[in-house]
């Protein structure tokens, strides 16, 4: 016969309660409570909380609550962008400019065969520029079928000025030369300047043109000379 042995009868059992419930009274003094002064937020987190509790009651806020829903946002916008400018002619039409090709130390700058097969083979009409910087002054002009030049003198510094057609190639020493492109309207201008020479070179539908100086031309001074280019009367 067994016998079932009562733990609650035995004279250490009351102490074992006692011994618990000062192990949990350490245990809860032990433990840091959270401070009950008052939580201040800054004027900066309020105000992205209530913009962004604004923007939650917009109609379209469910097609922009995460990144992918607002990448595909910005591509579609994108889209219709494109589509729009295509549709616009001063945007839809590329920017005069040349082909380059960047070497080691030195860069060609040509134009696209299908601009050349349309073009014509021989000057048609002769271009001036009719403001240069103080001091100089026209002094000799050399005309061939395919090239023109210009030349203007402000004592020892000279300004040359060509014209040809755009079938020619262009080859520019570019080692240790600062080069940049500037804009002007729908034209792009390569601008280089390097041990104290200073070279442009741009191109419409129908001509190459290239400026060269001895001296140094500001960015500013070359945009303002090429601005006044015009067909010679």
């Amino acid at each position: 016969m067994s016998t079932r042995f009562n733990f609650e009868n035995h004279p250490g059992y009351e102490k074992l309660k006692e011994a618990f419930r000062l192990s949990n009274k350490d245990f809860l003094s032990s433990i840091e409570l959270a401070p009950e002064e008052e939580v201040c937020f800054s004027p900066r987190y309020e105000k992205k909380m209530a913009r962004l509790i604004r923007q939650q009651k917009r109609p379209y806020w469910k097609f922009v609550n995460t990144v992918g829903k607002k990448i595909a946002v910005i591509a579609i916008a994108f889209m219709m962008l494109f589509g729009l400018s295509m549709s616009i002619k001063a945007i839809r039409e590329p920017v005069v400019s040349f082909v380059i090709t960047v070497f080691d130390k030195f860069s060609e700058l040509f134009v696209d065969k299908s601009e050349i097969n349309s073009a014509s083979d021989k000057i048609e009409e002769i271009y001036e520029l009719t403001q240069l910087p103080q001091g100089y002054s026209e002094n000799g002009i050399n005309i061939s079928l395919r090239n023109i030049e210009t030349t203007y003198f402000n004592g020892d510094s000279e300004i040359r000025f060509y014209q040809s057609i755009i079938s020619n190639k262009v080859t520019i020493d570019t080692e240790d030369s600062y080069e940049t492109i500037l804009f002007i309207k729908d034209y792009e201008i390569y601008y280089i300047y390097k041990n104290n020479l200073t070279k442009a070179l741009w191109r419409n539908e129908k001509y190459i043109f290239e400026i060269y100086c001895n001296t140094e031309i500001s960015e500013e001074e070359m945009r303002y000379i090429i601005s006044s280019l015009r067909i010679k009367k």
